[in-house]
């Protein structure tokens, strides 16, 4: 009875894993089309993968190829290169600047040129083309290699194909013309940036965690101070304990360098040939180097080291978690979310800045890079969402066992129960990283900073990345507005307005525009992030001609991204398994109680 019992439960657990996979599966399809842009603009992800494979960090100078399907022929595809900006050097991070590269095409897609936002990278589009210029699709696809100069490791680059007043047949027209849909072609899960890992990390040998503050200098061959052109020697890291060294190799000649790191005061750690290692350092770092070790580093194929320092008797460095680099981006129904945090392995969550409430959390690989995807009607409209970096001791962490795995279980559910995340200890929760939401739609009364409406008001949409003007309109007679899906942008922004009189300016977060529109919103059943007006969607459900899924390569198995609204599958999952390991328990008990009440009689 009790070997059927066990068969049984075996076959039960199978079944609700299979189901969990599924529903997993069909979440994770791909959007719907949805239009927005100032001029008619048509928005696609692109794929940039380095020419002759990607290195462990980025060349100085290096060549990348791009490709991308779904595009139409002899139509003039402008390039769109992506990037936050990174805590580095003092910087504060910020969410994404793009540009074309180019002035002219800045003004026509964006409203405004952003070429210096990206400095130092430059690029070349088509490669030795300077500035770059518009590319076109041969059949659908995009296939052409750039140059980028200046690459930074540990930074997310994202890129985008834009066609200008796209023709697009609408179905059942014959062969009506519509201008200015904004569609993305693709599963945004195939809408992935590509990283390079910096030159190398210091951490601590004990507590593993990163180490800011080393002083790294690179010498060369003769272990003299290594100096040329462009190279910033020495190298102090930042919270990540990240350190990059952009050397330019000539063709033909590999070079031989050697680094020493030297831990400012107070000295409490040893830079040493047989440091005191926790084994569990193969979880998040890897090339170890030590001491006196050259490194011979070849054209065009950049080493990497990691550095452990050993705290000897002192206590191990430990430090809080900080968000490094940051960024959002709204693909058709779907937002994209993604950084990199200074602790390898962190979980980092999105909350509500207002409610507190956890809408999606995920695990940083090894790197510190986490992606979370989330579809438009789960992100809030009221409130900013923000990060929280919870800090994992990876020296602690053991291979999962049955009774972890069961612990762990019981935990997440005792934590979705009550709406909460573990508590942690202070010095282990860091973050902070705010992404305000990319409405889809906006309706509402333009108001000043006292809350009085502003009849007649110029409404101004401008990106957060540059301050510069994406689209404006006017304000009727009650200071009522409308800005449609079409004529908003895919990247952070917020609202200004202007009374005719231009007397002052009144700057409106997106959030804090639906906090002071609350009462009309909620009357009228409109949700800004979503586009819907009583539950009826404002973006089309259908392309306006026949799309076919783009042809993009999966991700990495290390790039998946977290698709928000698993968790609850995951959770009724564990749910189900806890209530029949109880049930099956009981059946067991009950049987063993009614033979040992037999064997009695």
């Amino acid at each position: 009875m009790a070997k059927k019992l066990v068969a049984l439960m075996v076959i039960i657990l199978t079944i609700l894993f299979i189901s969990n996979r599924l529903t997993t599966f069909v979440q994770g399809q791909g959007p719907d089309e949805v239009t927005a842009g100032p001029s008619p603009q048509l928005w696609r992800c692109l794929q940039a993968e380095q020419v002759g494979g990607r290195t462990a960090r980025p060349p100085p100078e290096v060549d990348l190829t791009v490709t991308g399907s779904g595009f139409p022929a002899l139509v003039d595809i402008y390039l769109i290169f992506c990037s936050p900006t990174a805590s580095t050097g003092g910087n504060t991070p910020t969410n994404y600047r793009c540009t074309t590269g180019n002035s002219d095409f800045d003004r026509l897609i964006f409203g405004t040129d952003l070429t210096g936002t990206v400095s130092p990278l430059s690029f070349e589009v088509p490669k030795g083309v300077t500035p770059p210029q518009t590319i076109q699709a041969i059949g659908d696809k995009i296939d052409t290699v750039i140059h980028l100069s200046h690459a930074q490791g540990h930074v997310n680059y994202a890129f985008f194909g834009v066609s200008v007043n796209e023709p697009q047949l609408q179905p059942g027209q014959g062969s009506t013309i519509q201008y200015g849909t904004f569609q993305f072609q693709q599963d945004p899960t195939g809408c992935t940036s590509i990283r390079w890992d910096p030159y190398g990390r210091v951490f601590d040998s004990q507590s593993l965690e990163p180490i800011q503050g080393v002083s790294v200098t690179l010498l060369n061959k003769d272990k003299q101070f290594a100096s040329m052109p462009g190279l910033r020697n020495p190298e102090v890291t930042e919270r990540d304990g990240a350190f990059n060294f952009f050397v330019d190799v000539p063709d033909d000649q590999p070079q031989t360098f050697y680094l020493r790191p030297y831990a400012l005061p107070p000295l409490t750690h040893a830079f040493s040939d047989t440091p005191n290692l926790h084994p569990n350092f193969t979880k998040a770092y890897f090339d170890i180097y030590k001491p006196d070790e050259p490194i011979i580093e070849a054209p065009g194929f950049p080493e990497h080291r990691d550095i452990p320092l050993d705290p000897g008797t002192n206590p191990p460095f430990t430090s809080t978690p900080k968000d490094m680099s940051y960024s959002s981006v709204r693909l058709g129904s779907w937002v994209r979310y993604e950084g990199v945090v200074s602790h390898p392995l962190s979980i980092v969550t999105l909350a509500g800045k207002l409610s507190l409430k956890e809408y999606a959390r995920t695990t940083a690989d090894k790197l510190g890079g986490w992606t979370i995807l989330m579809p438009i009607n789960k992100v809030p409209h009221s409130e900013s969402l923000k990060t929280e970096i919870i800090k994992v001791d990876i020296a602690s962490l053991v291979k999962n066992s049955p009774a972890s795995l069961l612990s762990s279980l019981l935990e997440k559910l005792r934590s979705f129960i009550a709406g909460e995340v573990s508590a942690q200890p202070q010095d282990s929760v860091g973050g902070g990283a705010e992404f305000d939401p990319i409405l889809t739609y906006v309706e509402g009364y333009a108001r000043d900073k006292n809350g009085d409406v502003i009849a007649n008001a110029t409404v101004r949409v401008k990106l957060e990345m540059s301050d510069g003007v994406y689209y404006e309109t006017k304000a009727d007679d009650n200071g009522f507005f409308i800005i449609n899906p079409e004529n908003l942008p895919i990247f952070a922004y917020y609202l200004e307005f202007s009374s005719p009189d231009v007397v002052s300016l009144t700057k409106n977060a997106t959030s804090e525009f639906v906090q002071n529109n609350e009462e009309h919103l909620t009357a009228n059943n409109v949700n800004l992030m979503a586009a819907t007006i009583n539950g009826e969607s404002l973006i089309p459900t259908e392309s306006p001609q026949d799309l076919t899924q783009a042809e993009q390569p999966p991700p990495e198995e290390s790039e998946q991204p977290f698709i928000a609204g698993e968790n609850t599958n995951l959770i009724l999952t564990l749910v189900a398994v806890i209530v029949l390991l109880g049930a099956a328990g009981g059946v067991l008990l009950y049987i063993k109680k009614k033979s040992g009440a037999g064997d009695i009689v």
